[in-house]
C-alpha cells in the first residue's frame, strides 16, 4: 500500500508539474502585489523573490520527505514527526538568516564574528516556516485523501470482480455437477444392459458371453479413468490392455499375430490412465495384424523405477494414419508433459511402412519431485 502511494505521488508530480509552476507563479505574484500595496512602493522585490526558493524547498521537503517517510512507519510516526518538526524550523531559520545576511552584504561572504537576530526577523521567519509547513501538510493530506479514494474504488472494483468470478464459478460448479450426474447415470445404464446381455447370451454361447464381459471390463475401466489426471494402478492398465487383446483375438478367431511381453514387478506402481491403452488401441485400428513373419510386439517393462513401453508393427496396406489419430497422439503427449514434465521420453517413428512407439518414464524421479 505504501509503495502504491509513493508511485501515485511520483506520478502526480510528473503529470502536474505545469500546474505546480502555475500555482507558485500565481502565489508569488499575489503575495508581492499585497506587499507592494501595503508598503506603498517602498519594497525591494529582488530581496523578497530571493527568499521564495527557500520557502518552496521547505514546502516540498516537509510534504514529500518528512511527512511521507514518517507516515510509512507503523509505530510512533507522529511522535517522531513532532520531534523533527522543530528541527526543520531551526534549519529553515538558519538558512533564512544566512540568505538575509548575504543580501545585506551584497552576497559577499564574510566571517561572522557575532550573530544578532532581530526580534522582528525571528518572529517573521518562524511565521513563514509554520505557514509553508502548514500549506505543505494540507497538500500532503489532500494527496493522501485522493489516494485513499482511489484505493477504496479499486477495492470496490476488485470486490465486484471477485463476486462476478464467484458467480461464474458457482455456475461452472453446477454445470460440472450436472455433467457428473449424467456421467454416473449413463455408464450405470450401460453396465446394467451389458450384464443383462451377458446373462442372456451365456446360456447359448460362452464365447460370446466372454466377449461381452471383456467389453464391460474395458468400458468400466475407461469410464472410471476418463478425464482423470490422477494416477491409477499400472496393473489395472495392463489388465485393460490384456482384455483388449483377448477381445480382438476372439473377434478374429485367435488369428492375430500379436505378442505382449511383460517384464518386472508392477505391484504398487502408479501411472496416468489410458496412455498405454490408447497406443495399443491404435494398433488394432491401423496395424497389419496378420503377418506371421512380422508380428506386432508390445513390451511393457519396469526396471529400477523406470517404466519402458515399446510397440512396433507394420502399417496395414489399406490403412493410413488419419488426422484424428494424430490429434489423439498430440493429446497423449500433452498429458504426459503435464504429468511427468522432464521425467519422460517419447519417440514415435513412422518409416517405410513400420510404425513404432518408444516411451520411457522415470517414475522414481517423478515421485521424488512430487513428494519432496
Amino acid at each position: 500500500m505504501v509503495n502504491k502511494f509513493k508511485r501515485m505521488v511520483n506520478n502526480t508530480h510528473g503529470i502536474h508539474v505545469f500546474w505546480h509552476l502555475v500555482f507558485w507563479g500565481s502565489f508569488i505574484i499575489y503575495e508581492l502585489s499585497v506587499l507592494i500595496i501595503l508598503s506603498s512602493g517602498g519594497l525591494s522585490l529582488i530581496d523578497q523573490i530571493v527568499h521564495y526558493p527557500l520557502n518552496i524547498a521547505l514546502f516540498y521537503y516537509n510534504a514529500m520527505v518528512l511527512l511521507k517517510n514518517f507516515s510509512e512507519k507503523k509505530h510512533n510516526w507522529f511522535v517522531s514527526f513532532l520531534i523533527l518538526l522543530p528541527l526543520e524550523i531551526v534549519v529553515y531559520l538558519a538558512l533564512n538568516y544566512c540568505l538575509n545576511y548575504m543580501l545585506e552584504n551584497g552576497f559577499h561572504i564574510k566571517v561572522l564574528r557575532s550573530i544578532h537576530i532581530p526580534y522582528i526577523f525571528f518572529v517573521a521567519s518562524i511565521w513563514r516556516a509554520i505557514y509553508f509547513i502548514g500549506l505543505s501538510t494540507c497538500y500532503w493530506f489532500a494527496l493522501y485523501s485522493v489516494y485513499n479514494k482511489r484505493r477504496i474504488l479499486q477495492l470496490e472494483n476488485e470486490r465486484m470482480k471477485a463476486e462476478s468470478r464467484k458467480i461464474l464459478l458457482e455456475k461452472d460448479l453446477l454445470a460440472t455437477h450436472n455433467n457428473l450426474l449424467r456421467a454416473q447415470i449413463n455408464p450405470h445404464l450401460l453396465f446394467n444392459t451389458l450384464n443383462y446381455i451377458y446373462n442372456m447370451v451365456y446360456k447359448t454361447s460362452e464365447e460370446a458371453a466372454e466377449v461381452i464381459m471383456l467389453l464391460s471390463e474395458i468400458t468400466h475401466y475407461s469410464f472410471k479413468s476418463t478425464g482423470s489426471n490422477e494416477t491409477v494402478s499400472l496393473k489395472e492398465e495392463i489388465v485393460a490392455i490384456e482384455n483388449l487383446i483377448k477381445l480382438n483375438q476372439i473377434r478374429f478367431n485367435n488369428k492375430l499375430c500379436i505378442e505382449l511381453i511383460l517384464k518386472g514387478d508392477f505391484e504398487g506402481i502408479k501411472v496416468i490412465p489410458l496412455v498405454l491403452l490408447t497406443f495399443v488401441e491404435n494398433i488394432f485400428k491401423y496395424a497389419n495384424l496378420s503377418d506371421h513373419d512380422f508380428p506386432v510386439q508390445i513390451y511393457i517393462g519396469l526396471d529400477n523405477g523406470s517404466l519402458s513401453f515399446y510397440t512396433i508393427n507394420k502399417i496395414g496396406k489399406t490403412q493410413a494414419i488419419p488426422h484424428s489419430n494424430k490429434l489423439g497422439l498430440v493429446n497423449v503427449k500433452s498429458r504426459l508433459e503435464n504429468q511427468y514434465k522432464r521425467q519422460y521420453d517419447l519417440t514415435i517413428n513412422n518409416r517405410d511402412g513400420i510404425f513404432s512407439i518408444d516411451l520411457n518414464i522415470n517414475l522414481h524421479e517423478h515421485n521424488k519431485v512430487m513428494y519432496n
